[in-house]
């Protein structure tokens, strides 16, 4: 057997070159993802850091490191799964989910929770600043009113969360 016939050998719909390139992008793109997470950390933190100071800094990385590796991860996990070709686990009837469409949902679902994980962890370093800023200053109400204003962010953000969540796995269009 030639490595021609290997590789143009099928299993599951694809051929073997076709699961190889997946590995490869997927092992490319996860040598990429630290440098590239790091970076955006860098950039990001320009962004909301404003002044840069080494305490701000290690807050920041470390409530931003492993969510945003984690979304970095699942970009490269998507764009790999285009190397194969998932036409034969489509669903045929109408009512029924094949396997990319369950695949699909998943993908959604995790992408949505990271996205709301990111958002939750810059709502509380914004928070960090403000009680650091706060603590510098004569009057002991804003003390109080920050921690209130900061978890109440966060919690509208999880509850939209949830409602989004909800609305991608039940497939609910409220558009009137």
């Amino acid at each position: 057997m030639e490595i021609a016939e290997i590789l143009d050998f099928k299993f599951l719909g694809n051929t073997v070159l076709s699961y190889l390139y997946f590995l490869m992008f997927i092992t490319i793109g996860s040598l990429i993802v630290i440098p590239l997470s790091s970076y955006l950390l860098k950039f990001l933190f320009k962004f909301f850091g404003k002044v840069s100071n080494q305490k701000n800094s290690e807050k920041f990385n470390s409530l931003l490191k492993k969510p945003l590796k984690y979304l970095l991860f699942l970009v490269v996990l998507y764009f790999s799964s285009m190397a194969l070709d998932l036409s034969q686990f489509m669903s045929n009837n109408e009512g029924s989910l094949g396997i990319v469409d369950i695949i699909s949902k998943t993908f959604n679902l995790l992408l949505l929770i990271i996205i709301f994980w990111i958002i939750n962890r810059v709502i509380e370093f914004v928070g960090f600043k403000l009680k650091n800023r706060a603590l510098e200053t004569e009057s002991k109400v804003d003390d109080q009113v920050i921690p209130f204003a900061v978890d109440m962010a966060k919690v509208i953000t999880i509850l939209l969360g949830i409602v989004m969540i909800l609305g991608n796995v039940f497939n609910v269009n409220i558009a009137a």
